[in-house]
């Protein structure tokens, strides 16, 4: 049986804009003061970090595993609201750090925040742009061009948001007239970086980027291998370091670093 239908409709009017969900516990549910406990499990809204949803393991779809239940949600809230990509929450890539973002691919528009607070009243777009840059360079959200690895290739905007009530988009003045973007702050509204992509946001209407989306590596990186092969010639990939080599970019060792959650292999890049 398909996850209740109730389930996805309160994950489509939470107000939070990236509508992504992960795994967070296994419950026991007491759902007939006549009956043995039920088993459940709980979803965790990655932007806000307080709202969760639960079904019933018997609620899951034959061959279901706990982490599909949030990834089943968040498809669910992407497809609906017309993203081309979504994520949210601390990501334990390179150094580690928090990134919510979604992408209009229609009119080239992301939404992002770069840091974990749903009620802040204010904040700076650059670094919000930052943290979506660095989403770039260590594949937690997918570059569609590579110019979207330059921070001069964005207009950026403060804007409030939330998705309690929403309507579909197309085009940057839909985001801009939308029910769920607002210019200025407002009760139920949460500060985020609206990021106009110019080469898609300011094409002639009806032109789009057709670039297929493939992982895209760092500009200094790129920049570097170019620099050292020769003319006409095609840039080798770049080399994967060993633990203890030092990174020619950074300068730092290989080696396990701690995270906020875990730990990571590599330098400080």
């Amino acid at each position: 049986m398909p996850i209740p239908a109730i389930v996805f409709q309160a994950a489509e009017r939470h107000s939070c804009f990236t509508g992504c969900y992960q795994y967070d516990s296994q419950i026991q549910l007491c759902i007939d003061p006549n009956l043995p406990l039920d088993r459940g499990v709980v979803a965790q809204c990655q932007d806000c970090l307080s709202y969760r949803l639960a079904v019933r393991m018997s609620d899951l779809p034959p061959g279901m595993d706990v982490y599909g239940f949030g990834q089943e949600l968040t498809e669910h809230v992407r497809k609906l609201r017309g993203f081309s990509q979504s994520v949210g929450g601390y990501h334990a890539r390179g150094p580690g750090f928090w990134l919510s973002a979604i992408y209009y691919a229609q009119c080239g528009v992301f939404l992002a925040r770069g840091d974990r607070s749903v009620s802040r009243s204010g904040g700076d777009p650059q670094k919000d742009l930052d943290a979506l840059l660095a989403g770039f360079k260590h594949g937690v959200i997918t570059a569609a061009d590579p110019k979207m690895l330059r921070s001069d290739q964005y207009r950026l905007h403060r804007v409030y948001v939330s998705f309690a009530q929403w309507a579909p988009v197309k085009s940057v003045h839909d985001v801009f007239a939308s029910p769920q973007v607002r210019m200025k702050p407002a009760s139920g509204f949460a500060s985020a970086t609206m990021a106009e992509y110019l080469p898609v946001a300011s094409a002639p209407k009806g032109r789009h980027l057709t670039t297929s989306p493939t992982p895209v590596v760092g500009v200094a990186a790129a920049a570097r291998s170019r620099a050292a092969a020769p003319a006409g010639a095609a840039s080798p990939p770049p080399r994967k370091l060993q633990m203890g080599e030092f990174c020619p970019l950074c300068g730092e060792r290989v080696e396990q670093r701690p995270l906020l959650y875990g730990s990571y292999v590599g330098c400080r890049c």
